[in-house]
This record gives C-alpha cells, structure tokens and sequence, in this order.
C-alpha cells in the first residue's frame, strides 16, 4: 500500500506506523486508537551501554516478530518482564557481568560497553605511561587504534590486541592497507 492509495485517515496512520516502525514497547505516538498496543518480550539477546544517552540498552526479541524486527530498548521499557531480564543476567559468564556490572561504564571501551564499530581511524605505537609490570622500560607490544563507535561523536584509544580481538577481519583491512600504502611510498 502506497500512500496515495488511500486517502482516510486512520490507513494514513497505520502506513506511518508501519514505514517508521518505532520502538516495539513505547506507545506509537501515531496511535489510530485510544487502546495501547502492547508487544510481548520473547528474549533478551545482548545488552550495550549507550554512551550517548547515558544508559543501559537490550536487544530484544519480540513474540511474533522476525529477529530482523529485533531492537534496542532501555531498561525502564522493560518492567513487565522483570524474570526475563534477571534470567539474562544470570546467564552472563563472570568477565561479562564484570563488565555490566561496572560501576562506571563510561570508562569502558567501546567493544567493552556493546558499541557498534564505526571504522579505525589511526594506530599509534606505545606511550610512554606504558611500563612493563617488571621493569620501568616501556611495553614495545602495546599499540593503540583510535577506533570511531556509533554511540560517541570521538574516537576512542583501544589497543591492538582488543581491536583484533573483537574484530578481526577489520584489523587486517586497515593494517593491510597501512602497509600496502607504504610499500608503494617506498618503491
């Protein structure tokens, strides 16, 4: 159904809610009712903490929907299904929970904290403030990528090593292109 097909106001309506389908739990603002629609919580698949809005976030799996329908809900969405977010919780291995039990995640990494990676921007090698735990010399392995997440407006340091970590195939392609870059300035 196209816009134009129809002309009466609540088909108007449900095409809008249907094209800029919004979040599953709030109420559509572009309600043709009084009745408030309420979807059901099947699972909680992962969790991230949005930088930007300064909050925890679930991705949700709503009955009856395809998991291409899934989205990402803050938590005061989800008071009606208080045995599903304790059972996700629970379920989470120790260095996960560590991580989401933070006292403060804006201090996490990007990967730490679920954002989504944006692109890697630079890499710089070690800094000084980085000594060996045996020795005041510095730690030669520890490299840094700035990495640019889709919930900040910075990029961030990340080390190499937590960059190849969580995503491989990206660190391959910037550092390939690094160094095929090079190769041609040096010939």
């Amino acid at each position: 159904m196209t816009l134009g097909e129809r002309n009466d106001y609540p088909s108007i309506i449900s095409y809008l809610n249907e094209k800029f389908r919004m979040s599953r739990k709030t109420t559509s603002i572009l309600s043709d009712s009084e009745s408030e629609e309420e979807y059901i919580v099947e699972a909680i698949r992962r969790w991230r903490f949005n930088l930007r809005e300064n909050r925890y976030e679930y991705y949700i799996k709503w009955k009856g929907y395809k998991e291409e329908e899934n989205t990402w809900e803050p938590k005061e969405n989800l008071t009606n299904c208080p045995e599903k977010l304790e059972r996700f919780e629970k379920a989470m291995e120790k260095q996960e929970r560590r991580l989401y039990k933070s006292k403060n995640p804006k201090s996490l990494t990007g990967f730490q904290r679920r954002a989504g990676f944006i692109q890697c921007i630079g890499a710089d090698g070690p800094h000084e403030s980085d000594t060996e735990e045996n020795s005041k010399k510095p730690d030669k392995q520890k490299f840094y990528c700035l990495i640019r997440f889709d919930d900040s407006d910075f990029a961030e340091e990340v080390t190499m090593k937590e960059f190849f970590r969580h995503r491989p195939k990206e660190a391959f392609q910037f550092f390939e292109q690094r160094l095929l870059r090079r190769d041609k300035s040096s010939s």
